[in-house]
């Protein structure tokens, strides 16, 4: 099973809305899930926007997750420089995101 938790942390009181999307299409079936809704957060209090659990025999999929404070969808411009890490399978179906992300953040940041 794999587990993926979505998080915001913020340097500051804020108040948004999330979209957390999944999806998949493997030999055991398809997988598309969907969720949303309002979340706030302080310094030292990340919010957990969501969580699911995941089969993982043979599975490749692709999460993302956009965030909107002040009318604003935040994107790496607007996190950075936050320190960022992000994890990548050197066969994985999503690492070029990953290497595409990496490449547009502001330091610190690692690539694994």
């Amino acid at each position: 099973m794999v587990s993926l938790e979505a998080l915001a942390h913020a340097d500051k009181s804020v108040r948004g809305t999330y979209s957390f999307h999944v999806e998949s299409a493997a030999r055991t079936g398809d997988t598309n899930i969907e969720q949303d809704g309002a979340f706030s957060t302080a310094p030292g209090k990340p919010a957990t926007l969501s969580a699911v659990t995941l089969d993982a025999k043979g599975g490749v999929y692709d999460a993302r997750l956009e965030l909107t404070v002040n009318s604003k969808r935040e994107d790496l411009d607007t996190v950075s420089p936050r320190p960022l890490l992000f994890i990548a399978g050197d066969q994985a179906h999503s690492r070029e995101f990953s290497e595409l992300a990496f490449s547009k953040a502001a330091e610190p940041k690692e690539l694994h």
